[in-house]
């Protein structure tokens, strides 16, 4: 009979640990070849305190949050309550979110115990990124609730204060200021002595209307009284909002601001430090969902922004009563509520659908994905963890460039060189000899320039050997590939043929499908329940008073680029080499955004002449960097048709091999050499 899964661990336990035990037919607790195998890996005991070392502080910080939050909004709605008893506009907490706060933060706390003993037990057969995705969810929902409760109590602790204006305004009926009797008072016996002149310095401006007018008064000298216009002008105001424990006094106000940028961190933390999922958070997909959070708490704001308050409480632009509507702060509420809660529900949904473990490490590693973590580690200053990257960047992007590519049966446009002499070949042949390679490339460009090379399409044979068929007379011919050199197309216009390709295509790689597909929904959630519609309100609000140095202008830049970006994933299907008029707009923004390219900016006048330098500077090596593009993509159609070759499948001789790397050694010299010039120039 099978060994008992009590027993099963208790023999692992006792068994070395990473080595792998299998029962032999000869043990007396094997009854066959098929028994039990025990690894130790496996039966591992999950550690909590090693998964929540790293997560240890965070926790701390983000508990002791929501404990201040909590209090100090149970306190402020209390305080609100009793003064707010004297205001109109149903000054209360008719939903009772006040109590719900400690309701929804002990909820809260108990599921994530609960989560991490289900982790810890391994309980229903879950892998690690379902226990993860929950914790994530438990870790990070509670504060879209703690700041929408804020800002809808807010609203509802808002009251209505009013101020009553007689509708007159200055005397000024005559021809001239200087012939009415304010002026003429005032000018012979200063203003103390004039103040019973009132009736004389003003008239009425509007006249009273009992369907416009709160009341009326008279105005005027006797035998010419006219009945003016009262009017009630009507703001917002709430209830003092101090809140704490002497002599720690402070007013909410100011405490949210302060536990705004705590939520953010709080959420921040567990998305991108999960202590569940430890050294396998999910990449850039994660990392990026804080970004979309901090814009949210962040357009929270607008909440209490009065040009969709006072509609709501029948206010108009100067105060004055009009018929109240709530269709836009109602609008407003409903459009950050589905922006923050789908940039907090989509990683933990990404999380659960992931199905890995803490120890799987990632499914796929993609050129994308590790620019990001070389731009990261550059910028802390990482030298070794950079040139590490530096290394798997440019191996990833090889690998990127050969599954794209039609592999052998591809056929290229090239132009194939005439055949060497014997002495060029033995030379060629010598590449260790820096000096040898050097005169030989130097030659091999004088020889270049006296003649034209024949072009072509060719296609790969076997090893280093293509079959060419020359253009002009369609003849074929075996040439090895030091004698060829690729042809860049070069567009003939804008709409020339080949200018528009790749769009809703999908990437070509071999990337993750699961990641692939879900950045594109991603991308549907972003631009369309965050970026645009943010960016709409945002100009609705700020159109009046926006500013190019303003805060505004940054925040809406971001809903632009990122809107921007958003929709190139989706009409792309997430296709970075889709291209339009030649170019592609999709890596050119990615490799911006991630790249952070405002960071080089030059500010001043020493900006300005450096910009005046870079530009004669460029001006000079414009001619040359043709060449060294040219070079450089010989170089990479080198490398490509290379990685192809030893990755075909079949057995690959040393003569073919040694005819790539000559024809890569002598490309390097030739850049090397063009390098000089143009550093020369630089100078």
């Amino acid at each position: 009979l099978p060994t008992p899964q009590r027993f099963r661990r208790a023999i692992a336990a006792a068994m070395p640990s990473q080595r792998t035990v299998s029962a032999s037919p000869s043990s007396p607790t094997s009854g066959s070849d098929s028994d039990f195998e025990v690894r130790d890996d496996c039966l591992q005991v999950k550690s909590i305190a090693k998964s929540f070392a790293h997560y240890k502080v965070p926790l701390l910080v983000t508990i002791i949050g929501e404990i201040v939050f909590c209090s100090c909004m149970y306190e402020h709605a209390l305080r609100a309550r009793e003064e707010g008893q004297s205001m109109p506009g149903h000054v209360e907490d008719r939903l009772g979110l006040s109590d719900d706060y400690w309701t929804v933060f002990w909820t809260f706390l108990i599921a994530r115990i609960l989560i991490v003993v289900l982790w810890r037990a391994s309980a229903f057969g879950g892998q690690d990124s379902h226990y993860a995705a929950f914790f994530m969810l438990f870790s990070t929902f509670q504060w879209v609730f703690y700041l929408g409760a804020y800002y809808v109590l807010q609203e509802e602790l808002t009251g209505l204060v009013w101020n009553p204006n007689v509708m007159v305004q200055a005397n000024d009926t005559h021809l001239a200021i200087q012939d009415t009797a304010m002026f003429k008072c005032i000018n012979a016996n200063g203003t103390l002595a004039c103040r019973n002149q009132m009736n004389a310095a003003v008239v009425c401006k509007e006249l009273f209307d009992p369907a416009l007018c709160s009341g009326f008064t008279w105005i005027g000298a006797t035998g010419d009284f006219q009945k003016c216009c009262v009017k009630n002008f009507y703001s917002l105001k709430r209830p003092a909002d101090i809140v704490g424990i002497p002599p720690i006094i402070i007013s909410m106000t100011t405490l949210s601001s302060i536990l705004q940028w705590v939520a953010v961190l709080a959420m921040k933390w567990i998305l991108e430090k999960n202590p569940l999922l430890s050294g396998n958070p999910g990449g850039q997909f994660v990392a990026g969902a804080s970004v979309d959070i901090l814009d949210a708490v962040i357009f929270a704001n607008y909440l209490l922004h009065n040009k969709v308050l006072y509609p709501k409480y029948g206010i108009d632009k100067s105060g004055g009563a009009a018929l109240a509507d709530d269709s836009s702060f109602n609008l407003l509420v409903l459009t950050w509520l589905l922006a923050i809660t789908t940039s907090t529900l989509a990683p933990a949904v990404y999380t659960f659908f992931r199905g890995v473990d803490s120890d799987t490490p990632n499914k796929v590693r993609t050129f994308q994905g590790a620019l990001g973590d070389l731009t990261q580690s550059m910028r802390m200053l990482r030298s070794g963890a950079s040139h590490k990257l530096v290394d798997e960047a440019i191996k990833l992007q090889l690998e990127q460039y050969c599954q794209e590519s039609g592999g052998h049966a591809e056929v290229h446009q090239v132009a194939v060189s005439a055949p060497e002499g014997a002495d060029s070949d033995e030379e060629s042949a010598n590449i260790e000899s820096s000096l040898n390679m050097k005169m030989q490339a130097d030659i091999s460009m004088l020889a270049a320039s006296s003649s034209v090379p024949e072009s072509g399409v060719a296609k790969h044979m076997e090893g280093g050997m293509y079959q060419v068929i020359f253009d002009a007379d369609g003849r074929k011919e075996t040439v090895d590939i030091t004698r060829l050199k690729p042809i860049i197309k070069r567009q003939a216009g804008p709409l020339a043929q080949g200018c528009c390709q790749g769009w809703c295509s999908g990437a070509r790689s071999a990337h993750d499908s699961f990641d692939h597909f879900a950045e594109i929904l991603d991308s549907i959630r972003s631009l369309f329940l965050l970026e645009l519609p943010f960016f709409l309100w945002r100009y609705h609000f700020e159109i009046d008073s926006l500013a190019i140095d303003s805060w505004n202008v940054i925040v809406m830049g971001k809903n632009v680029v990122w809107g921007l970006h958003d929709l190139l994933v989706i009409l792309t299907c997430n296709n970075p080499s889709a291209t339009i008029f030649g170019y592609t707009p999709l890596a050119t923004l990615s490799a911006m955004i991630n790249g952070s390219a405002m960071s080089s900016v030059w500010v001043g006048p020493a900006g300005f002449f450096r910009i005046a330098a870079d530009f004669t500077a460029v001006s000079v090596k414009r001619t040359m960097e043709t060449d060294m593009k040219n070079l450089d993509t010989h170089k990479a159609w080198l490398l490509v048709e290379r990685e192809k070759l030893l990755h075909d499948g079949h057995a690959v001789g040393m003569d073919s091999v040694a005819l790539f790397d000559a024809a890569i050694a002598r490309n390097a010299v030739n850049i090397s050499d063009l390098q000089e010039r143009i550093d020369m120039v630089h100078t």
